[in-house]
């Protein structure tokens, strides 16, 4: 189960002073609503918990970002930068918690280059 030290550690250590723990543990609670309705059938345990600690260390920071907007009048661009990362982050981990485990897997062995299928006669002329 994700807890607030785990999101304040993915946000390198940020402070309770910049975001109270009730603003964490209400983004853990959104991070929890999120994975449950997208998440496939056939996903991992493991892969659940690493995206209810993305999506939640993103809301964290986004809520903090919202702090800094309120109160300075903006976003600083250092700030913008990591909330595109981490949203970049959390869209990674809701594709892998949709799809699950499913991936279809190639039927033959296929070789790494043009060069082995010419080595072992599968290809014809040369490999370049």
């Amino acid at each position: 189960m994700v807890e607030v030290k785990d999101v304040r550690e993915m946000l390198n250590n940020l402070s309770v002073q910049r975001v109270p723990d009730e603003t964490v543990e209400k983004r853990i609670q959104l991070a929890n609503t999120i994975v449950e309705n997208e998440k496939s059938g056939s996903v991992t345990d493991e892969t659940l918990e690493d995206a209810r600690l993305v999506i939640a260390s993103y809301l964290t920071l986004d809520a903090y970002a919202d702090r800094i907007e309120r109160s300075a009048g903006r976003i600083p661009p250092a700030m913008q930068s990591q909330l595109i990362r981490w949203e970049e982050r959390k869209k990674i981990f809701l594709s892998y918690i949709k799809r699950g485990s499913i991936s279809l897997l190639p039927l033959v062995e296929q070789p790494d280059t043009l060069r082995e299928q010419w080595r072992d006669g599968d290809l014809n002329g040369e490999y370049y």
